[in-house]
């Protein structure tokens, strides 16, 4: 199971570090695999899954993923980081 640590924080423009994005719905929503965040298991799109695993290197990689960043639950949040 593939295994993720994240940060959470709030930083202004001149402070972001270098990151990437992964934003997108595809495939069936319906087929999910676990994860682990922070040793909470999470589970997440088949396509998601296989994403992350694509995009992983041997070094660590800051990555800003919707599905897991975004409460979908919460329609606050969904408005704040969904122009």
């Amino acid at each position: 199971m593939m295994r993720l640590s994240a940060a959470h924080c709030r930083l202004s423009l001149p402070e972001s570090p270098l990151y990437d994005v992964l934003s997108y719905i595809w495939g069936a929503t319906d087929a999910t695999k676990g994860i682990v965040v922070d040793g909470r298991r999470l589970e997440v799109t088949v396509s998601l899954e296989s994403a992350l695993r694509r995009l992983r290197c041997d070094e660590p990689r800051q990555l800003w993923v919707d599905a897991v960043c975004i409460d979908r639950n919460n329609e606050e949040e969904k408005r704040r980081n969904n122009p």
